[in-house]
């Protein structure tokens, strides 16, 4: 009996070897904590035309009830404006509006829990004023006609777009001179005048209109 005994005690020791005396008392292995993190679904760099809005949708892991997030402008102007929304304790969205032409900057995110903080950048610029919309002749702005025989005018269009129209007329209107219009394309093309019989000084206003 002694011998069944101390071959059963023997069995029981080497299936069990974590309930040594040293070992105490076993303990479950608990995941370490995750790391307090945001992500931006649009990316961290934004381009903005003036008085465009876009909203960005952030997440956050490893935070918890008592996360916070803030948005500031790095530099702060008044080209931007910056307004945070928070959805729940791991979403939301922070909303950000060009109000003029800016340099590069730079919106700084805090997140924040109480015992862990990070903080993320977005970059955000905006596109150049359009260019001033304006026509320029070749020939310059003032003509010396001969009677019946017709001038052209070669203009050019910058600032402009695909739907841009040009048109010209008489600013005083007589019979005294004709005046075509010929587009040529979006940004260039001639205005044909002939004067038809002597007159006083006239203009020709010519309007350049894109929508």
């Amino acid at each position: 009996m002694k011998k069944l005994f101390l071959l059963t005690a023997l069995f029981v020791a080497a299936a069990f070897p974590s309930c040594s005396k040293h070992d105490g008392v076993e303990t479950p292995d608990w995941p370490e904590p995750q790391p307090l993190a945001i992500a931006f679904a649009e990316g961290n760099e934004l381009f903005f035309g003036v008085d465009e809005t876009k909203t960005v949708h952030y997440t956050i892991t490893g935070g918890s009830a008592k996360t916070v997030v803030t948005a500031e402008m790095q530099n702060p102007d008044d080209a931007y404006t910056v307004e945070t929304t928070p959805i729940s304790a791991t979403e939301g969205t922070i909303t950000i509006t060009a109000k003029k032409p800016s340099n590069e900057n730079r919106i700084i995110v805090t997140v924040s829990d109480g015992s862990q903080t990070l903080t993320a950048e977005i970059a955000v610029s905006t596109n150049p004023n359009p260019e001033e919309l304006a026509i320029t002749f070749a020939e310059g702005n003032l003509l010396l006609l001969n009677i019946n025989e017709p001038k052209t005018i070669h203009y050019t269009i910058t600032g402009g777009s695909a739907k841009t129209v040009v048109t010209a007329e008489m600013q005083n209107p007589d019979d005294a001179y004709t005046v075509e219009t010929t587009p040529i394309s979006a940004t260039e093309g001639t205005i044909t005048i002939t004067a038809k019989k002597p007159s006083n000084e006239n203009r020709i206003i010519v309007t350049v209109s894109d929508g």
